[in-house]
């Protein structure tokens, strides 16, 4: 994992890329440990428990200071923000969170692939529809909307996310708030 990682550092990712992939990738190999199999003897039946797995269960939290009470009250699925309307989070992981791991763990497997230090076949494959096209939109119209592509086989749909707003009394109270001219022009635009 540390080789990979170091890869991605030395391709230039940011520390919060990294941090993302390492959470996925610990993870996984903590699913791993609870079904008793090797990271470089995991399968596609892994794989696919896996994916079933992390659309079901609940999110472990950090223990915070705040009682238990405040804990599950904020935790209430589909209460909005009251400012900006954004649903609260629930108990499972969020279908981009879904997404977002299994982009990782199969560039994961496929790095390994390249290097010679894993499976010769990635757990997380591409989409069998896609296999046989190359890249998806290599050969783009411009003048054509974009087609959705799957590219995972256990990739979930991840919805289209509502723009969110603010209330206009919120926002002048954020805009007066600001500091400099470079701020608020950033804020304005």
């Amino acid at each position: 994992m540390s080789v990979f990682l170091r890869d991605l550092l030395a391709s230039g990712r940011s520390e919060s890329t990294l941090r993302s992939y390492s959470v996925d990738l610990l993870r996984w190999w903590r699913f791993l440990d609870a079904v008793g199999v090797e990271w470089d003897r995991a399968s596609r039946a892994e794989a696919r428990d896996f994916s079933c797995w992390i659309q079901l269960t609940a999110k472990q939290r950090l223990q915070t200071s705040r009682p238990r009470a405040a804990r599950l009250s904020s935790r209430v699925a589909g209460a909005p923000n009251p400012v900006t309307g954004k649903p609260a989070s629930g108990e499972g992981y969020a279908p981009s969170t879904v997404a977002h791991s299994e982009t990782v763990l199969r560039r994961f497997y496929d790095f390994h692939r390249d290097c010679g230090t894993g499976p010769v076949l990635n757990p997380f494959p591409l989409d069998a529809s896609r296999r046989g096209r190359g890249r998806p939109n290599a050969h783009h119209n411009p003048m054509e909307e974009w087609r959705p592509e799957r590219t995972g086989r256990y990739r979930p749909t991840v919805p289209k996310r509502i723009p969110r707003a603010i209330p206009d009394e919120w926002f002048n109270k954020l805009f007066a708030s600001l500091r400099s001219h470079r701020d608020r022009a950033l804020v304005a635009f």
